[in-house]
């Protein structure tokens, strides 16, 4: 890796009551992510993320300027002027699943002046990785007041009719400990359900990924509920869970009903499944 390349994204454009952590949850997944740091300048939030090599901190570019990061606000994304500088201690910075970060020193950045040469996003000599399946075009905020206990599996509400599992696939089957993934077309809706290894998984997934507005979205951000029970299980009299369909194997969705792997139902929110009347207007 050349030394001196410039590999640093410059990022402004934040609402002021931003977070660090939501900083690393948009670029977390990103080809060539590594680490990011944010720090305020009068009053302005200011990030800085730094990627494994100049290709990949320019595919970010892409990706990523003119994002529209929440209603009133949009990303603005370049080249910074030179490298943010890491720590040794692991502790002092926020990598692609590290925990919140105490504040690390950094020394001040700024945009690349005027270019006085071709703009970033012309073709580079290195070699760009192969494109990633594409994301969520933005984040929206969504109203989930009425959601489940904390489960392994989640149910995916608010998706548009063109919908497809491979554009599913490429957000939820990309996130750490995923098991496996139903898409339900109704005949007046279209409802998905995620399980994942853990309950820990389901609800980073749950908080990272809320609101997110896919390519094929046409009524807004997407809603993320706990499914009412885990798959292949419900609750006795008692309220234990027990398993319902014994010996099923991995991505036989066929005895849902059965089990009583179902969401919530939020009436007047627009979240229903198969087979549920429509919501209350």
């Amino acid at each position: 890796m050349n030394p001196d390349e410039v590999r640093t994204v410059f990022i402004t454009g934040f609402p002021q009551d931003v977070k660090e952590r939501e900083l690393n949850n948009l670029l977390r997944f990103l080809p060539g992510y590594e680490a990011s740091q944010m720090h305020w300048k009068n009053g302005q939030a200011q990030g800085f993320a730094l990627f494994s090599n100049g290709a990949t901190a320019r595919t970010a570019i892409d990706s990523s300027h003119n994002l529209t990061f929440d209603e009133t606000t949009t990303l603005r994304c370049e080249l910074a002027r030179k490298n943010m500088y890491i720590k040794d201690d692991q502790a002092a910075k926020r990598g692609r699943y590290g925990a919140e970060p105490q504040a690390a020193p950094y020394t001040a950045y700024a945009p690349n002046p005027a270019p006085q040469q071709p703009a970033y996003y012309q073709p580079s000599p290195v070699a760009a990785p192969a494109a990633m399946p594409a994301g969520p075009r933005a984040y929206t905020n969504v109203s989930n007041t009425k959601d489940n206990p904390p489960c392994n599996t989640l149910f995916i509400g608010n998706l548009g009719d063109t919908v497809s599992e491979s554009e599913l696939r490429n957000i939820f089957g990309t996130q750490p400990g995923f098991c496996q993934l139903k898409l339900n077309r109704g005949l007046k809706s279209v409802t998905c359900f995620v399980e994942y290894t853990d309950i820990a998984s389901a609800m980073a997934v749950h908080a990272s990924q809320q609101g997110a507005v896919l390519t094929s979205s046409d009524r807004g951000g997407i809603r993320i509920q706990f499914s009412k029970n885990p798959y292949g299980k419900k609750r006795d009299m008692a309220g234990n869970y027990v398993t319902t369909i014994p010996g099923q194997g991995p991505g036989d969705y066929m005895s849902q009903a059965a089990s009583g792997y179902e969401p919530t139902t939020v009436p007047g929110e627009g979240v229903k499944a198969e087979g549920e009347p429509d919501p209350v207007a």
